[in-house]
């Protein structure tokens, strides 16, 4: 079977999408590596534009090279090489439609809503959305100021989360008219001991920045301020954005059972 070879306006368009406002224009984005592509190549909700794979992959996977060969692209190691962010590239790469990012209405109104304040590191938001889908919570909600779900960095930490979770951004004040009458707790180190609260089943949980915690104006709309307290002997200043966010949800679903 001949197959496309990869053209240099191709490959400048893809090398494009690493950066964010190329992102924005185009609303397309990468991923990379062969089981998030396995996955994203079997959701029927992800519109795929472009294949860009090695011959080895080409090889290995017949049926979906007959299926994809109108848009799929045959590149040599240097090639493919100069179009991943990873320090190890793959195999295979996608690049496909960014899908809409709104609130799940139903699983906001019935569980627990996560609200980033201004996280930017994507590997902080890559594991909070996989936490997110280990507990099933469905809405990760993004500040102004945190990181695009579709960094390239974001979709390769996440491992696949970002197909299955809502991660809309907006204003705290925005997500509470939305969700009326929903309790807001805080993240931070000076609060309420977290395994001392009791979690209502919905609820919203404001996480911080990683050096600055969650902002003056969005503790002061917070129902209530949780902590995670140290243990015995513990010296540690704070705890990792995603660590926390592990140890919180966790907490929240023990309670549910």
């Amino acid at each position: 079977m001949n197959l496309m070879k990869l053209s240099q306006s191709k490959s400048k368009y893809i090398k494009s999408l690493h950066r964010g406002r190329y992102r924005q224009k185009y609303q397309n984005f990468i991923a990379e590596g062969t089981r998030i592509v396995d996955e994203m190549l079997h959701d029927e909700h992800v519109s795929i534009e472009l294949i860009v794979a090695l011959p080895e992959w080409i090889d290995r996977n017949p049926a979906i090279t007959s299926t994809y060969k109108h848009i799929l692209y045959e590149a040599d190691e240097k090639s493919f090489g100069e179009l991943s962010l990873l320090s190890t590239p793959n195999q295979v790469l996608v690049v496909a439609r960014q899908p809409e990012q709104k609130l799940d209405m139903r699983a906001a109104e019935n569980g627990l809503t996560l609200y980033l304040d201004r996280i930017q590191d994507p590997g902080n938001l890559g594991t909070i959305l996989r936490i997110a889908d280990w507990f099933g919570i469905k809405n990760v909600v993004r500040s102004p100021g945190t990181v695009q779900v579709f960094n390239p960095k974001v979709i390769q930490s996440s491992m696949g989360a970002f197909l299955r979770i809502n991660s809309p951004q907006m204003e705290l004040k925005q997500l509470r008219t939305q969700l009326e009458g929903l309790p807001v707790f805080a993240a931070t180190l000076n609060g309420k001991s977290v395994y001392d609260h009791s979690f209502p089943a919905c609820a919203i949980l404001v996480l911080g920045n990683e050096s600055g915690g969650v902002s003056e104006q969005l503790l002061h709309a917070a129902d209530q301020l949780l902590t995670i307290p140290k243990g015995k002997g513990g010296f540690a200043e704070s705890l990792n954005a995603s660590v926390a966010c592990g140890i919180l949800v966790s907490e929240w679903a023990r309670q549910r059972k």
